[in-house]
């Protein structure tokens, strides 16, 4: 609204700006002179389409602003009617299904316990072929490492003793369960090479999680052996 405003405060000063030099001009010419000057026909059709220009731009401006105000129209009429439809058990019902089913295909995975809250030492008794540590944090919040190789592969693990809920996308993954030792594990196989394969467990005092690009086998030999 404000730039609409300023846009049309400069269009009118520069009119009064064009005529005022226009006839600033025309004061040191007599009547008979201007009456004998002659312009080029190319003038003429250049002022034409200028103005059927301006008029087209008018013209657009006009309608897009009666769009925007149908556009807001049609979003408070929406708004109200949904309000009203939201009466009836069928539609909240319909809404709940929706919400439901975008939840289930996009998070589906939680895990949820409440262990002790005594931070360990954790290391990995086997690290794959190629994979060096580039980066480890012990803190409050648990243990986390980061592997690396020379092609660019990363693997990611990470412990803790909190209570948390981890979350995962099951959009691009197979899930299934897997045994680690005596324990009972998620795995998330991956069924996109962009995305990698994750692997969830606890034992009575840890939440554990590896992700990497490797196949299940290595994934669970890395959490077999962690000390």
């Amino acid at each position: 609204m404000r730039n609409n405003f300023e846009y049309e405060i400069w269009e009118s000063l520069l009119k009064a700006a064009v005529i005022k030099n226009s006839l600033d001009e025309l004061e040191n010419y007599s009547p008979e002179e201007i009456s004998k000057t002659t312009l080029p026909a190319h003038y003429d059709q250049k002022m034409q389409r200028l103005v059927q220009r301006l008029h087209y731009k008018n013209a657009i401006r006009n309608s897009l602003f009666y769009v925007k105000k149908i556009v807001v129209l049609l979003f408070i009429l929406m708004g109200i009617s949904f309000l009203f439809l939201l009466h009836f058990d069928e539609v909240r019902a319909t809404c709940h299904d929706v919400i439901t089913y975008i939840y289930e295909k996009y998070i589906l995975f939680q895990h949820e316990a409440d262990l002790g809250e005594e931070l360990t030492s954790v290391k990995l008794g086997y690290i794959p072929e190629g994979f060096s540590l580039s980066e480890e944090t012990l803190s409050e919040s648990g243990y986390d490492a980061v592997y690396s190789n020379s092609q660019g592969d990363m693997l990611f693990f990470e412990s803790t003793p909190y209570k948390h809920i981890s979350q995962a996308d099951n959009e691009h993954y197979d899930i299934y369960e897997v045994k680690i030792g005596h324990y009972t594990g998620q795995f998330f196989n991956s069924t996109d090479e962009r995305f990698p394969n994750i692997l969830y467990w606890q034992n009575e005092t840890e939440y554990y999680c590896l992700e990497a690009p490797l196949p299940e086998d290595e994934i669970k030999k890395i959490a077999e052996n962690i000390k």
